[in-house]
């Protein structure tokens, strides 16, 4: 099996703000800084260490806007995302398994292990020159994750999180294997 990591490999979960008060806070940008992908005959298989998924900036009006975040506030999501949402040292691995078929296929199923549930989950997966680029949208609760929220829930994190991820368009092809 050929194995791919970062930077090769780069994966992304974008938030958006909830609640009555969402105003007042952030869109963030968050990245997998350890991400393995292995390849098999029939499919892929990418694990992701939870402790190494962390801020990289907020977002504003849809645009990444580096400098937002105070270093504190960095650090105080990081601690949260491993803490109370991710639950990283009960589950410090996160297990996908993407169906393999032919490189122009557009849409496809992928099996998603987090926090302790299995879930199916659907790709949207396009080449871009020589690069896979896709995304999917993951709903938190339907694998027990409860948004992240503070103020009695004036200011949340919305159930669903979009996955964006980027990786060598190698990696689709059959040559690869």
């Amino acid at each position: 099996m050929k194995r791919f990591e970062p930077p090769v490999v780069v994966l992304d979960v974008l938030t958006q703000r909830a609640g009555l008060f969402s105003a007042v806070g952030h869109d963030l940008r968050l990245r997998a800084g350890a991400v393995s992908v292995s390849l098999g005959s029939d499919r892929f298989i990418v694990d992701i260490e939870a402790f190494a998924i962390a801020p990289i900036c907020a977002r504003v009006h849809g645009k990444d806007a580096h400098g937002v975040l105070s270093d504190g506030d960095i650090h105080r999501i990081h601690s949260n995302l491993r803490g109370e949402v991710l639950k990283a040292n009960r589950f410090p691995l996160i297990h996908v398994e993407i169906e393999r078929r032919a490189p122009t296929v557009a849409m496809v199923a992928a099996e998603v292990t987090l926090c302790g549930c299995r879930r199916p989950l659907r790709l949207f997966v396009e080449r871009h020159g020589d690069r896979l680029v896709g995304h999917a949208a993951l709903n938190q609760r339907a694998f027990g994750i409860e948004p992240y929220s503070t103020m009695f829930g004036a200011i949340a994190v919305a159930d669903t999180l979009e996955i964006e991820f980027e990786a060598p368009w190698a990696m689709w092809s059959t040559s690869a294997v």
